[in-house]
């Protein structure tokens, strides 16, 4: 079967239909005439917000197409993501490493992207929220990651800093602002925009980089959370989209997990909406306590990392909201950016510190 008829039969049951203007099959034939795959039977969406992905199944297996974002798709980059998948293949995390094209190559540059053939992992689910063994499972497998790259350099160069930056972020904010302002715009949500960038700019002077260097440091995963961990049973069976592998402070990671991993949310999780993606939560602290004890088992605490951690969970919970703003129509930015925020501001300003004591 050509890919286009297997496109072509796949339209209606899995949303090709409106997925085709963003990776079209004339790309994704291009890019897989330089791989020795099997003819395509089925083709389906895969998940995300930034990197569109289609699932191919095939008579040996189904495989993973993803598209790297252009940022994300120089050549060195994509040399240090792959140099990090493959480290932590060989340590022995669960992680799917490139397949390899006819030029033992593990990406195809096609027009101004980069793209990438993966094995699809199979037989593995979701985060079960509020699960302890799961959160336990999380918070060891994250150390075991820190612990594995910590001392070591990938190839390839990824000179960039985190992506929820607070400083960056509280600019990003500010400027957004003002320009709301300008426009008329006035009402809760606004004064709810005015109170973020006040955390945001005292959580910038907290984790100001001068004070940051001083923590340790190694590879982080940095979107460390339940749209890309899953699970079989109470076991970390997957782990994946490694764009924002970094070396960076090792909190970065840690607090994604106490926000995803060891908090409550109304809604289950859609890793393709980014409205889902930063629904508001609210945190459990046993299962906290669960997460970051779990992870110092395997990896000890460092003196002002505990101090530090509930900074780093505000700059996470606030700028994940800033840089949602990237993804949706101009009217939606003020509400991705304040829906349901106020409880979970209320938390941040006054009970984020109870974290610092959890993890001994």
């Amino acid at each position: 079967m050509t890919l286009r008829k297997a496109f072509d039969m796949s339209k209606e049951s899995s949303g090709l239909a409106e997925f085709e203007k963003m990776m079209p099959p004339a790309q994704i034939e291009a890019v897989l005439a330089h791989y020795a795959v099997p003819p395509v039977d089925q083709i389906e969406v895969g998940g995300g917000t930034a990197s569109p992905k289609v699932v191919l199944t095939t008579r040996e297996g189904r495989m993973l197409l993803k598209r790297r974002r252009q940022e994300f798709s120089l050549p060195e980059v994509v040399a240090y993501d792959h140099s990090v998948l493959r480290h932590l293949k060989a340590a022995g995390l669960p992680v799917a490493c490139p397949l390899h094209t006819r030029d033992e190559t593990t990406a195809v540059f096609h027009e101004q992207w980069a793209f990438e053939l993966m094995p699809f992992i199979e037989n593995v689910e979701p985060y079960r929220q509020g699960d302890p063994a799961q959160v336990r499972a999380a918070g060891r497998a994250l150390a075991q990651f820190h612990n594995a790259t910590a001392g070591w350099t990938p190839e390839g160069r990824k000179d960039w800093r985190r992506e929820f930056h607070a400083g960056a972020n509280a600019v990003t904010l500010r400027n957004t602002i003002a320009a709301w302002e300008a426009s008329g715009v006035r009402g809760e949500a606004l004064d709810t925009a005015r109170r973020m960038l006040r955390l945001l700019d005292r959580t910038a002077e907290c984790v100001a980089d001068s004070r940051v260097a001083a923590l340790p440091h190694t590879i982080c995963h940095g979107d460390y959370t339940i749209a890309n961990v899953f699970f079989s049973g109470s076991d970390v069976a997957a782990i994946f989209d490694f764009d924002w592998s970094l070396r960076q402070c090792r909190l970065d990671d840690l607090a994604r997990g106490v926000i995803t991993f060891a908090s409550w949310r109304p809604k289950p999780i859609d890793g393709s909406s980014i409205w889902s993606l930063t629904q508001a939560w609210k945190t459990d602290m046993a299962l906290s306590r669960e997460f970051l004890t779990s992870y110092a088992q395997l990896t000890k605490y460092a003196a002002g990392e505990r101090a530090s951690l509930p900074w780093f969970v505000c700059e996470v919970a606030l700028s994940m909201r800033v840089r949602a703003m990237r993804k949706v129509l101009d009217g939606q930015k003020l509400s991705i950016l304040t829906i349901d925020m106020p409880p979970l501001l209320t938390w941040l300003e006054q009970g984020v510190q109870e974290l610092a004591a959890l993890g001994k």
